[in-house]
């Protein structure tokens, strides 16, 4: 038997157990009779199964035989006399146990002194219990005999009770665990269940090795080669303060040899658990308070890691989607969206406006004269302009508007809910600010004016940006630093110097 100060495999079906696994039997004896508790006690108690001693759990009527049953539901056998105090109270136990508490894999073994009061096989066809023993034939031999014999059909009964409920859980949670989008929630629910699943306190981490999900490496230099992903409990983490940590420290340690080993390892009362599936990312949960790992455990565990990494998996490919759809729709110089996400969200945006009944407003928006930065200053300024002027406007709008780059100097801003009289003065706002305003670039002071032309009949997206083009065309084309709109009739009329 290993030292439990020593780890061990922990999934290798010909692993020894640990002590943690070697939990005693427990047999419960119900009987009024004191010197039946002290004989069948001194029988039991040097009695070993598998490897596991028995625990002998005492009660002398029905309400202390219910309540002990109500609290500890592992118990495997229960010698019980059928009268006591004169009363069947042994029977009515039985309907408790079978009826109330939906207990089947409890073995319990009628064994009584008033055979003639409790007719053997009447009693064994009406009641459901599994053996019938009169107390002058229950010599210590039998005693011990029927004993094994119903710990043996009781660990048959239980770990297939076990196996069908651990398969439930690992069914129903998986397919929750593939809803996860985001690797924090997903740690969080990977580490509830198996804290549910192992009967164990809610604390752990689940990290993956650190090139899966981020290039950069964690803070702590003693532990680069992995990433945390989630923590729960106690093992929460703030940044920095994994030096100041004594138990994600042990945690992380384990972590690092079963990365190291490939294989789940138990440690004391805490698990690290691999997890690994072809073409997966490998990953560790680790668990603390874990008290107990059966074989019914180990079997199901093999079987849950294998859907936590495939469920693992789909969460990093979605992580991997979202940054490459990110990177496809923003505008790599300014961060802005670029034109293609514009048109998206834009539509969206029109869309969602003109079925609640609310104004919108588009404008299109061109920097004056930003060619000249160019031959003047340099493309480098030029960018560097355009960066500028972008950060300016996110600076200067709502928080609820959406503005994009749409191509060279050129760029669309859309205000929700905002009618033609509120998105004028927010556009002259903006223009005014910006005519201001004096940006540092590469030692240069250059000033920016934009021209801008805006529509708000909320039809459709390509026909907004149509009009609005068309009044952008005409505030460069009337002098620039210009602002174009339109009243609700879509008259072109009103032409403002901004």
């Amino acid at each position: 038997m290993p030292n439990s100060n020593h780890p061990h495999h922990l999934l290798n079906p010909n692993q020894s157990h640990s002590p943690l696994s070697l939990q005693p039997w427990q047999v419960l004896i119900v009987d009024d009779d004191e010197e039946v508790h002290f004989i069948t006690e001194l029988v039991l108690k040097d009695l070993y199964f598998e490897e596991r001693a028995i625990e002998v759990l005492h009660a002398y009527n029905l309400d202390q035989a219910t309540t002990l049953l109500q609290h500890n539901p592992d118990i495997g056998v229960i010698l019980l006399e059928a009268v006591m105090n004169h009363e069947n109270c042994g029977l009515k136990l039985i309907n408790i146990i079978r009826n109330e508490l939906k207990n089947q894999a409890l073995r319990i073994i009628l064994r009584t002194g008033y055979p003639q009061e409790i007719p053997e096989q009447e009693t064994m066809i009406q009641y459901d219990i599994n053996g019938y023993k009169s107390k002058q034939e229950l010599t210590a031999q039998k005693l011990i005999t029927t004993v094994i014999a119903s710990l043996r059909a009781f660990k048959t009964i239980h770990a297939l009770e076990t196996t069908r409920l651990g398969m439930e859980m690992i069914l129903d949670s998986s397919e929750s665990l593939f809803e996860f989008q985001s690797t924090q929630k997903f740690a969080s629910g990977v580490l509830t269940l198996l804290s549910a699943f192992l009967r164990a306190s809610p604390d752990g981490i689940l990290c993956v090795q650190t090139d899966t999900l981020n290039p950069t490496p964690p803070p702590d230099k003693n532990f680069r080669e992995m990433h945390i992903i989630g923590a729960t409990g106690d093992l929460q983490l703030t940044e920095g303060t994994i030096d100041q940590h004594t138990g994600a420290l042990s945690a992380l340690e384990l972590a690092r040899e079963v990365f190291k080993h490939k294989h789940s390892i138990l440690k004391d009362d805490t698990l690290a658990l691999f997890l690994n599936a072809p073409n997966v990312p490998d990953a560790v949960a680790v668990l603390q308070g874990v008290q107990e790992i059966n074989d019914e455990d180990r079997v199901l565990l093999r079987y849950f890691s294998t859907k936590i990494s495939l469920a693992l998996a789909n969460v990093i490919h979605f992580k991997k989607f979202k940054e490459a759809r990110k990177a496809a729709a923003i505008d790599f110089l300014t961060k802005l969206p670029n034109r293609r996400e514009f048109l998206t969200i834009g539509e969206q945006l029109i869309r969602l406006c003109k079925n609640s009944n609310q104004s919108i407003t588009l404008a299109m928006i061109d920097i004056d004269h930003f060619k000249e930065i160019n031959d003047l200053y340099g493309h480098e300024a030029g960018d560097l302009a355009l960066k500028a002027f972008s950060q300016f406007m996110s600076d200067h709008i709502r928080e609820e508007d959406f503005f994009a780059r749409i191509g060279g100097e050129e760029f669309c801003l859309i205000l929700p809910r905002t009618d033609q009289q509120k998105s004028k003065t927010i556009l002259q706002r903006i223009c005014r600010s910006l005519a201001e305003h004096i940006f540092e670039i590469n030692e240069l002071q250059i000033k920016l004016t934009i021209s801008v032309g805006a529509d708000f009949m909320a039809d459709d997206l390509n026909h907004m940006m149509s009009r609005a083009d068309r009044r952008l065309y005409r505030a460069k084309n009337s002098g620039r630093n210009r602002l174009f709109m339109t009243d609700e009739r879509g008259d072109e009329n009103f032409c403002e110097e901004a």
